[in-house]
């Protein structure tokens, strides 16, 4: 009769064990299988207009995915460089890149234009001293720099200059002209930019 109660027993144990393995309270199981389908879904700018700007991506996905650690990459890193593992990248030059997402064997895709766009212009004497001719006939180099939205410089835009009075000072391209004794402003212009220069010819 002992014998026939030990079995009993270890029957009813296997019978309260088995469901508490299979619910996963003793045994782990991994949410979602690696090599099953999984939808990703990638977030961030796909224009960005500034150069040495961070620039931010995150993904989600569908299972969630719970295995080794996201991979991100840029098909040109001239052109936008991974910072930062987590998805930071840092804008470098105009151009097209591909963002990619890695999550094991899946991959996901995002089409990334850099085009940098002046926001704004300051024109300057290209040595830094002031703006004064000594006297008519006298020249002063001028030099007008643009920058985006974050201060970066913007190289290669064409600028126009102009002279408010041509009699005290004449534009030769960049070169201001010193014709009579006065002042006038000497405006530098790019698209919708302008900026101004109060430039002093003699004494």
């Amino acid at each position: 009769m002992r014998s026939l109660a030990r079995i009993v027993s270890w029957t009813l144990m296997a019978v309260v064990v088995g469901p508490l393995l299979a619910c996963g309270d003793l045994a782990h199981t991994n949410p979602v299988d690696p090599e099953a389908s999984v939808s990703i879904a990638l977030a961030g700018p796909t224009a960005v207009h500034s150069h040495a700007q961070q620039v931010d991506y995150t993904f989600t996905s569908v299972p969630e995915w719970h295995y080794a650690a996201p991979a991100w990459e840029s098909s040109d890193p001239s052109v936008l460089t991974l910072a930062v593992a987590n998805g930071r990248f840092v804008s470098r030059r105009d151009g097209d890149v591909i963002v990619r997402l890695h999550l094991g064997p899946h991959t996901a895709e995002l089409h990334v234009t850099v085009s940098q766009i002046a926001t704004g212009l300051r024109i300057r004497t290209c040595n830094g001293a002031p703006a004064t001719i000594p006297a008519p006939g006298g020249t002063l180099a001028l030099c007008a720099l643009a920058h985006d939205s974050i201060g970066s410089p913007v190289e290669g835009r064409a600028m126009t200059f102009s002279s408010a009075n041509t009699s005290v000072v004449e534009m030769q391209d960049s070169v201001a002209v010193g014709r009579a004794s006065g002042q006038t402003y000497v405006r530098a212009s790019l698209g919708d930019l302008h900026d101004s220069l109060l430039v002093t010819v003699g004494g």
